[in-house]
Formats: C-alpha cells, sequence, structure tokens
C-alpha cells in the first residue's frame, strides 16, 4: 500500500489548475463560508434539491415549494441553474484530458429552470401526478433571496468544453429512476 501511495505522489504529474463556481459561489465570499451557512440553514441535511423532493415525495405524497414574495415572480417561480452531477464529472473530465486549459469557470446548464419545473419533474419521474404546496418563505430569508441565477458558460464553451447538458426533465429521470427507485444509497 505504501509501494501505491508513493507512486501515486510521485509518478503521476498532473496539473489541473481550473476552478469551477457554482452559482451560490459568486454570492457569497468564499466557498468555505458556503458550506458554513448552508450547514446553519439545514442542520447537517445536506443533499441534492432532487434527493430531498423525492423523500418528500415518497414520505408524504407532496412537495412544498416557498412562496413568492417578489412582484412579477410567481409561487414556485424562484430559478436556479440546476445540474446534474454527471455534467459535473463530464466537465472534470474534460479539463482532466486538456490540461493545458486552466482558469476560473462557472460551471450549470446556462439555462435558468424554476422550482415547480423541478418538482414536476420528480413527480414525473416517479409516475405521479404533481401535488405541490406553497408555504411561507422563513422570515429572515425574505429580504436575502436570489430569485434567479444562472451560470454565464461562455467561457468554458470558448475553451472547447460545449458539449450539451441533461436537460432538467432527463437528468431527474435518469437519477430518480437509476438510483433513487431502485434503493440505490445515496452519500
Amino acid at each position: 500500500l505504501i509501494k501505491i501511495s508513493n507512486s501515486v505522489k510521485n509518478d503521476i504529474k498532473l496539473k489541473i489548475e481550473a476552478v469551477f463556481l457554482p452559482y451560490k459561489a459568486s454570492m457569497w465570499d468564499s466557498l468555505e463560508s458556503v458550506w458554513k451557512a448552508a450547514d446553519e440553514y439545514f442542520k447537517g441535511e445536506m443533499a441534492s434539491v432532487v434527493f430531498h423532493t423525492f423523500c418528500r415525495i415518497r414520505q408524504k405524497g407532496e412537495m412544498r415549494l416557498f412562496k413568492s414574495y417578489r412582484e412579477g415572480c410567481g409561487d414556485g417561480m424562484q430559478s436556479r441553474d440546476f445540474i446534474y452531477v454527471k455534467d459535473i464529472c463530464r466537465v472534470i473530465r474534460f479539463m482532466i484530458e486538456h490540461p493545458h486549459i486552466n482558469g476560473l469557470f462557472n460551471l450549470g446548464t446556462g439555462k435558468a429552470r424554476t422550482f415547480y419545473d423541478l418538482a414536476a419533474a420528480v413527480f414525473s419521474a416517479m409516475g405521479m401526478e404533481p401535488n405541490i404546496k406553497y408555504v411561507e418563505m422563513p422570515a429572515e430569508l425574505r429580504d436575502k433571496y436570489q430569485y434567479y441565477t444562472r451560470a454565464d458558460m461562455k467561457k468554458l464553451y470558448a475553451a472547447g468544453c460545449g458539449e450539451a447538458c441533461y436537460s432538467l426533465e432527463d437528468g431527474i429521470r435518469d437519477y430518480v429512476q437509476g438510483y433513487l427507485l431502485r434503493g440505490c444509497e445515496v452519500y
């Protein structure tokens, strides 16, 4: 084991200098503050939004989304640039295969989709009709809440990584039907 460890440390000469910024990172001072804030808010229950939605639907037969407190944005119409982990892995593989590319890159799909879209896609992947309820947003979040985020993908595309990402519906269907409904462990 020590031989293998030393070989990995000494024989593999791969240096990647790329940083990917998920949409939340641009709103905070550092990734560390993102994790601290998220851990505090979710009290150690960090998991994907799709996983939380799946569990809620499976347990309660419904999904709850925040009401909107912004004029012109309906309940459940708050938007994010949701990206499937398989697309993140594809981009990381691209960077490994192209070590001459380096820098800071946004990473997303380049498309904003609503929380309603996400919840409806999870219901669909589970073979169910949407049953969505709207709940009050915690008062401490109302003035800070981001209603719209979308990654600007131009720099990553210009670097040659332009392969299309999974659509929200296709990624959710793959994750829910390929893993969650089969009882696979999710970490």
